[in-house]
């Protein structure tokens, strides 16, 4: 096997993609951007989070008054989305249902009198299932009561 050091002594070494020239390589130590990131200078996050916050000058019900960047996107994709855009209306759905802080209902039955109208729809069904097996027993035919009484006990 060939080392680094072997690579860089050879007469034969292709230099190419990958590859520089053994001369022009950082020397051990040696870091790409020796002067770092000039002083005032903001990454792409911070002038969006800026340009969010900064104030923008809005005539609502005849009144001018102030309000963020962001706020009045918000309010321009609300009005586009009521008067009908399509895709303003799925965007602003979207941004909805991702920062709701409601929580979802925990059950789906809503009231007392709902779950003694399906209780009581639930033991008629069974006994009507009961009343039929027994008048097919004579004919030979078998349905499994347990496994069926299971299922619609689970509804």
């Amino acid at each position: 096997m060939s080392t680094a050091g072997d690579v860089e002594g050879s007469k034969d070494y292709a230099v190419g993609y990958g590859k520089p020239p053994v001369a022009t390589r950082f020397q051990p130590g040696q870091s790409g951007n020796p002067r770092g990131r000039r002083n005032g200078v903001r990454n792409f996050s911070t002038e969006v989070k800026e340009i969010a916050a900064m104030p923008v000058v809005v005539t609502e019900r005849g009144k001018r008054r102030k309000i963020t960047s962001l706020r009045a996107s918000m309010l321009k994709l609300r009005e586009q989305a009521l008067n009908g855009n399509q895709r303003a209306l799925e965007k602003y759905l979207a941004l909805m249902a991702q920062y709701d802080d409601e929580p979802a209902p925990a059950s789906a039955i809503s009231s007392h009198e709902d779950e003694a109208i399906l209780a009581g729809y639930t033991a008629r069904i069974i006994a009507e299932h009961k009343a039929q097996q027994a008048g097919s027993s004579d004919t030979n035919e078998t349905v499994p009561s347990a496994a069926t009484e299971k299922t619609l006990l689970a509804l």
